[in-house]
């Protein structure tokens, strides 16, 4: 009897355990009345090419992607361009989403798959395509993503204001970063395009780095006392291919950031066509930030970007920070 009783238990346990993990992705039954096949967003593919706006909201912001004359940008970033890849990426998404299992409609489980309606503390994430009078063509809460329906993976979602909650087929990345959606290349000037670079600092010492014998001869430092050394072999090189290659981590409004002047230094590079790129610098909370100068900012810079302020990566522009005396000491006896 004893041996009896605890299989009924055991079984009895195993059934309330595959209940309550159930409950997650609670279907209500019946639900033969609904449609459980078919498009999430029945009649998108139609209406794209009137897509004006994309709203993307979480608990925390709001991020609005519009269409303007010269293509899409940032509304919240001065029309910052976004590529149309990317915007074509999140609308082709939203087109091939797909019904595969009606879900719960008890408002109470929607926090469990991250269906609940966007706000405070919430970790749900809402899209809402508008056309240009702002009128909603599409809008979808995206929730958890779930480990079924093949290769293209599955999505928890929800309609705004309906009940049901779906297991749609796809993924839909709802991304409220702007740097995901931006490109992020900024500076590209080779060191074999550089004739000159100089560096002032906050304390208004300046560091030059120059060409010997023209546009084509080995770069040197201009400041460096007669018969100093150079402290390691890369200290003039490290300076001037810095500027192959610098993308942006981060950017916002240069309105919204002040440099610090104490920690302030100004970077003038002048290429051997005659043209100038110059910027300020500072540590800000252990980031590096960068404005450009008026008329002196990047040739493939977007208008948009002549209003900003960029976070750079701090690892790459260490050679701009370099004192004199950590690049070259100074010669014997002096």
């Amino acid at each position: 009897m004893r041996a009896r009783s605890f299989l009924i238990l055991s079984a009895v346990t195993l059934v309330v355990t595959a209940a309550a993990v159930a409950a997650v992705v609670e279907q209500d039954r019946p639900h033969s009345a609904i449609e459980t096949s078919g498009p999430m967003l029945p009649g998108l593919a139609d209406q794209l090419g009137e897509v004006a706006a994309i709203v993307l909201r979480d608990a925390d912001r709001t991020l609005t992607i519009k269409r303007g004359d010269s293509g899409w940008g940032i509304a919240e970033l001065n029309d910052y361009p976004v590529p149309t890849d990317k915007v074509r990426e999140i609308a082709r998404a939203l087109v091939q989403l797909e019904k595969v299992e009606a879900k719960t409609m008890r408002a109470d489980r929607y926090a469990r798959i991250g269906v609940e309606d966007v706000a405070k503390g919430a970790t749900s994430k809402e899209v809402d395509l508008q056309n240009a009078a702002g009128e909603p063509l599409a809008r979808l809460i995206v929730g958890t993503f779930a480990a079924a329906a093949g290769a293209e993976g599955a999505t928890f979602v929800r309609i705004p204001g309906d009940e049901r909650a779906w297991l749609a087929r796809g993924t839909v990345h709802v991304n409220l970063d702007p740097r995901d959606w931006v490109d992020r290349h900024l500076i590209a000037v080779p060191a074999t395009d550089i004739r000159e670079v100089r560096i002032v600092r906050a304390d208004r010492k300046t560091l030059t780095v120059v060409r010997e014998g023209g546009d084509t001869g080995a770069f040197h430092f201009a400041e460096m006392p007669a018969g100093a050394k150079l402290k390691r072999p890369d200290a003039v090189q490290s300076i001037v291919e810095t500027f192959g290659d610098i993308s942006l981590e981060d950017l916002k409004p240069k309105a919204e950031l002040t440099l610090p002047a104490d920690k302030t230094i100004h970077i003038t590079v002048t290429r051997v066509d005659g043209t100038h790129l110059a910027f300020a610098m500072a540590d800000i909370d252990g980031a590096r930030w960068i404005i450009f100068e008026d008329g002196k900012e990047p040739a493939t810079l977007p208008a948009a970007g002549h209003g900003m302020a960029f976070q750079i990566p701090t690892w790459k522009v260490t050679p701009l920070e370099r004192q004199p005396q950590d690049l070259y000491e100074p010669a014997s006896g002096s």
